[in-house]
C-alpha cells in the first residue's frame, strides 16, 4: 500500500514538473517572439524615419543602431502623452443637441455629418470588405482651436448690458483621421499618428536649421549625413523640446463665448487637448467613434457638377 502511494506520489511530483517546465517553455517562445516582433517594428520605424527625412544617413555607418536607441527616447514620450488623451466621445449627429463637446465642436448635427461623410479615409475604411460588419468607427478627430473678440451682450446682475467685449472660441478645419474598427486599436492609431507628425515636424524644422547654419557660415553644415544624422538623434531623444500636449478646461455658452468663472447659466464644460509643435503649429485632437449607418451617401460628383450648370 505504502508502495502504491509512493509512487503515485512520484508520479505526482513528475507531472508538476513536467507541466512547469512546458509552460516556461511556452512563455520564453513568447518572449522570444514577442522580442523578434519589437525588433522587426524598431528596423521598421527606422527605415520609414530615414525614408521621411534624408535618404543619406544610409552612408553611415552605424545609423541604425544610433537611430533605434533615439527612437524609443520618442516612442516612450508618446506612450505618455497618450495616456493623458480622455476616452472617445460618440460622435453620433443626433446627440448635437446634448453632448458639450459635440455643441461646441460644430455649428450642427448637419455640419457632423458633412465633416465625418467627407473624410476620404473614413470612407475607404467602410469600403473595404474587411471592415464589412464594423458598426461603429472608432477615429482621430483634429481641429484649429480659434479666439477671437467680439462685441455682444450679457445680463449684470437684471440689467441687460449691449455692445459688451468678449471672447468667443470656434473650432475650424476638422479633419477625421486614421480610422479603425475598435476602441482597443484606438491608442496604438494615435501614437502612430503623433509619430508621424512629429517625423515630418522635425524635417521642417531640420530644413530650417540648415539654412540658418547656412547663413552664419557654420561648419556643421547639416549637408553632410554625419551632422544631419546628430541633429536628427538629437530631436528624437528629445521629442519634449519641440512637440508637446497642452491640457485646458473652457467653459463657453451655446453662442461659443467664454465664460467666467462666476458666470452661471447654460453652457458647454470642455476637456480639451492640444498638439503643440514648436511655437506655432496647433491642433485640437479628439478621439470620437462614429456609427456607420450615420454616414451620408457618397455625392456622385457628374451629377453635382451637372446640378451646378443646369442653375448657369
Amino acid at each position: 500500500m505504502n508502495k502504491e502511494r509512493r509512487r503515485h506520489e512520484l508520479s505526482t511530483i513528475r507531472q508538476f514538473f513536467q507541466d512547469q517546465w512546458s509552460h516556461l517553455g511556452k512563455l520564453f517562445d513568447q518572449l522570444l517572439s514577442a522580442d523578434t516582433q519589437e525588433t522587426q517594428v524598431s528596423a521598421k520605424i527606422v527605415e520609414s524615419v530615414v525614408t521621411s527625412t534624408n535618404a543619406r544617413i544610409r552612408i553611415v555607418g552605424n545609423y541604425k543602431k544610433r537611430l533605434r536607441r533615439s527612437i524609443k527616447s520618442l516612442l516612450e514620450y508618446v506612450d505618455l502623452l497618450a495616456m493623458v488623451i480622455p476616452d472617445p466621445i460618440d460622435a453620433n449627429p443626433d446627440h448635437f443637441g446634448i453632448d458639450q463637446h459635440l455643441n461646441a465642436f460644430f455649428v450642427s448635427k448637419e455640419h457632423i455629418a458633412e465633416t465625418f461623410g467627407s473624410s476620404e479615409s473614413l470612407r475607404q475604411f467602410l469600403k473595404d470588405p474587411k471592415n464589412i460588419y464594423v458598426g461603429d468607427v472608432y477615429a482621430i478627430l483634429l481641429m484649429s482651436k480659434l479666439k477671437k473678440t467680439v462685441f455682444g451682450s450679457k445680463y449684470s446682475g437684471d440689467m441687460l448690458l449691449r455692445d459688451v467685449k468678449q471672447k468667443s472660441l470656434t473650432f475650424s478645419e476638422h479633419s477625421v483621421q486614421s480610422p479603425t474598427g475598435s476602441k482597443e486599436d484606438l491608442r496604438d492609431v494615435l501614437k502612430q499618428l503623433m509619430v508621424e507628425n512629429f517625423i515630418s515636424y522635425a524635417k521642417r524644422h531640420i530644413a530650417f536649421l540648415k539654412i540658418e547654419r547656412e547663413n552664419k557660415g557654420s561648419n556643421e553644415s547639416l549637408l553632410n549625413p554625419e551632422n544631419y544624422l546628430h541633429e536628427l538623434c538629437h530631436i528624437l531623444e528629445n521629442p519634449h523640446e519641440l512637440f508637446g500636449l497642452k491640457l485646458s478646461g473652457k467653459r463657453v455658452d451655446k453662442m461659443g463665448i467664454l465664460l467666467e468663472k462666476d458666470q452661471k447659466g447654460p453652457m458647454n464644460e470642455l476637456n480639451l487637448r492640444e498638439f503643440i509643435f514648436g511655437d506655432d503649429e496647433k491642433r485640437t485632437v479628439v478621439l470620437v467613434k462614429y456609427p456607420r449607418n450615420k454616414m451620408p451617401e457618397e455625392k456622385n460628383m457628374l451629377s453635382e457638377a451637372k446640378k451646378i450648370l443646369g442653375t448657369i
